[in-house]
């Protein structure tokens, strides 16, 4: 009776807490819970929950209840953990898992949350495993691994030995698997397994009888196994356990019956007080009546207001969105006039900045064009400057004649030969004179650069 109560003690506990505080943000698209069982009977629950992110908001941080007391927790995510905490609450446990890589909007992250329990109950030498996980919609699995040795077993006559019944089993001819695979929709607030099972050996030891056991379980469903401990393990307790459920039933009993005649004086009462009701009915159905016809009425007139709300509506609508446009065009000239400004500013900068460099290039040119004519005006004397006597009296006879042969230059000069053509090769690498072939003779002029300049003896 106590282990009863502590269950359904346990059960309530878990509806109320209700399942896991996410947003209708989060898509669970899946959800596995694997329930490890060691020799000793404690539990090693491993939770993985892979999550996307269906909404414009980041999840930052995830709440989960597990409804018992649990110790060495474990959490991890491919998001990377910033922070976690776990708090007790009447029995349960509520982890908050801090993040340190949001989960943002069309984004999946995966949460794996480990921690062991010891929830395994010993009724009259059989183990009972009764656990609650929170159920959101997900495609949803759950395992549960027995302990080596252990086979499953009924709790009691007309009783499963697991439940819900949608499960199937294994083995690895060391163990026993249970697991349940399923959509959850969302109705369910929870999901809740039980088993029942005994250790037969330990781990190692006969081995043989060990597989035989286990693949009659699987084989034939655990018929002989439950109905051999059904007819060998009943005893006192479990008797004197039925015969305080009966006393409970009888004084359960006593009081309903208790509550029925009460019933019935209130039956008697109300019939008195329906007559007095029918009779007032009359009254009331001559009222309902005139009622209905002021309500008529006014039904019409709101039908004809709804009329007019909803010209006036519409008229509404036409002008807002006139005036929407209108704002948006005047908007768009706003900003096409505030480009203009800006590029305006900007040319004038620019134009500021070319004024002041046409301005220095024009000092400078001033400058250049002064240099020029100051350098033409006295480049005649300076070439005549550092010419010697004989080299300006061959320019000014050069000059004279217009043009005229070495050998004419001899002759008048009176110069030897080779001294006129050492004078004639000097002057003509300066570049002031040039020597022109017309006809078969060479003669010799002025160069274009010196012919404005006057030359003379």
């Amino acid at each position: 009776m106590h282990l009863k109560r502590k269950l359904w003690g346990f059960l309530i506990l878990i509806f109320f807490l209700g399942s896991l505080n996410f947003s209708n943000a989060i898509v669970f698209e899946d959800y596995n819970v694997v329930c490890e069982i060691d020799q000793n009977n404690k539990i090693h629950e491993t939770i993985i929950l892979k999550i996307y992110n269906d909404d414009s908001e980041e999840i930052k941080d995830i709440t989960y209840i597990v409804p018992q007391e649990i110790s060495d927790l474990v959490i991890e995510s491919d998001k990377g953990v910033k922070s976690y905490s776990s708090v007790s609450n009447d029995g349960s446990i509520e982890i908050t898992i801090v993040l340190e890589q949001p989960i943002k909007k069309g984004e999946r992250g995966v949460i794996k949350i480990e921690f062991n329990s010891d929830i395994v109950w010993d009724k009259l030498g059989k183990k009972l495993l009764s656990m609650s996980v929170p159920a959101v919609p997900s495609n949803f699995s759950m395992s549960i691994k027995l302990p080596p040795g252990a086979a499953v077993v009924s709790p009691a006559e007309g009783l499963l030995s697991i439940t819900p019944q949608d499960y199937v089993i294994d083995t690895d001819g060391k163990r026993i698997f249970i697991k349940w695979e399923r959509e959850l929709d969302g109705t369910e607030k929870y999901f809740t397994t039980t088993v029942t099972y005994v250790v037969l050996t330990p781990e190692g030891q006969n081995q043989n009888i060990l597989y035989f056991i286990i693949g009659g379980l699987v084989l034939f469903s655990g018929f002989l196994i439950i109905r051999h401990i059904r007819n060998n393990r009943r005893n006192k307790k479990e008797i004197y356990e039925l015969n305080s459920q009966i006393e409970l039933l009888h004084k359960e009993l006593e009081l309903l019956n208790v509550n029925l005649a009460n019933k019935e004086k209130e039956i008697r009462r109300l019939e008195e007080i329906n007559e007095l009701i029918v009779d007032e009915s009359e009254d009331l159905k001559k009222k309902i009546d005139n009622y209905e016809s002021k309500v008529e009425k006014l039904n019409s007139e709101i039908e004809d207001l709804r009329t007019n709300c909803e010209k006036e509506r519409e008229k509404n609508n036409e002008l807002t969105d006139k005036l929407k446009k209108e704002i948006k065009e005047k908007e768009e000239k706003i900003k096409e006039l505030i480009n203009c400004r800006n590029l305006i500013e900007e040319y004038q900068k620019e134009i500021k900045t070319l004024s002041e460099k046409l301005k220095e290039k024009e000092e400078q040119i001033k400058i250049l064009k002064k240099k020029i004519e100051d350098y033409e005006k006295n480049r005649s004397e300076t070439l005549m400057n550092i010419l010697t006597d004989e080299e300006k009296m061959i320019i000014g006879l050069i000059k004279e004649h217009g043009d005229i042969t070495q050998k004419d230059l001899v002759e008048i000069t009176g110069m030897t030969k080779p001294k006129i053509s050492r004078m004639v090769s000097d002057l003509e690498q300066r570049g002031i004179i040039r020597k022109v072939k017309i006809g078969r003779i060479n003669k010799i002029v002025i160069s274009d650069d010196f012919k404005g300049d006057c030359y003379g003896p």
